[in-house]
């Protein structure tokens, strides 16, 4: 825990202890009218072993930032952050809010594409008789990060980040500002006589552009769907269109023409969308892969 007190703690000073302080190795100072402490004899002064290290983490993001402690680090009263640009001359942001092992502060709007600093300070009683303080300080050289996803729609297409090829969403953690490169290929296979064309990333750019997010964003490869039209005709005629890739959900009309001497009989199809019979011309909605064939017969 970070806010309270340690009711499990005691070196056994044969008299009172006025004044502590913990080290980062977890090591505690100990200053006091005492003679003997930890079954040790030590005038007035001692330094404390302890097997466990102070542990923090100080993470900032674009909208906050939080201090997680663990180990023996002290168990604080209150814990500020503040902000500068050149580790010398810093300026409050506000008191942190406790929960569990980790003081947070939000609500933060920290600048993008560039390096600044956050120093935390944890504030713990360690004075007997005046309730002096002693401080816990940490600093960071702070390049708050931001999780970008880029995926497709539908999901299986493959794209590129910064040259490394995907077939499935990925997030990446980056600096907030910094630049990268999204890019897709088209057509893509989806199988026989399916293939997915690239319509439009959602952020409007080129099938291969640059990317500087500033906030946590997700960009989606947006790719339609087409499926080949097969025609042909048999002996005595000729059809139209030719066989070819049509987009999913689209009106064919198709026709056939008989040379002379032949008329035309019917159509025999397959797949979904598809005709058969013997109207001509006649409208196909492509639903999926068509094969369509014409017949003649022989006046």
């Amino acid at each position: 825990a970070t806010t309270g007190l340690a009711d499990s703690f005691d070196p056994n000073a044969n008299s009172l202890v006025y004044s502590i302080a913990v080290q980062a190795d977890g090591k505690i100072l100990a200053g006091g009218g005492f003679g003997s402490i930890g079954g040790q004899t030590r005038n007035h002064f001692a330094r404390l072993s302890n097997d466990t290290a102070a542990l923090q983490n100080l993470a900032v993001t674009h909208t906050s930032v939080t201090w997680t402690l663990g180990g023996s680090s002290s168990q604080f009263t209150r814990v500020t952050f503040e902000y500068s640009t050149d580790n010398v001359n810093y300026t409050a942001l506000g008191n942190g809010t406790a929960s569990g092992s980790k003081w947070t502060l939000t609500g933060q709007s920290f600048p993008s594409g560039q390096n600044f600093y956050i120093r935390a300070r944890g504030y713990y009683r360690n004075g007997y008789r005046n309730s002096s303080e002693s401080i816990t300080e940490s600093v960071r050289n702070a390049f708050p990060t931001i999780l970008v996803t880029v995926q497709t729609t539908p999901a299986g297409r493959t794209f590129s980040v910064d040259g490394t090829n995907y077939s499935a969403a990925q997030t990446f953690s980056w600096a907030t500002g910094s630049t990268h490169t999204i890019a897709t290929t088209t057509p893509q296979s989806g199988g026989t006589d399916v293939r997915y064309y690239f319509s439009s990333w959602s952020d409007a750019g080129a099938i291969s552009h640059s990317v500087a997010p500033t906030k946590n964003t997700t960009y989606t490869a947006k790719f339609g769907t087409q499926y080949y039209l097969t025609m042909s005709a048999g002996t005595g005629g000729h059809v139209s269109p030719g066989s070819g890739w049509k987009t999913s959900g689209s009106t064919v009309s198709i026709s056939a023409t008989a040379s002379t001497g032949y008329s035309f009989t019917t159509w025999t199809g397959s797949g979904s969308g598809s005709y058969s019979g013997p109207d001509n011309p006649r409208s196909i909605t492509m639903l999926g892969p068509i094969t369509e064939a014409a017949t003649f017969t022989h006046n």
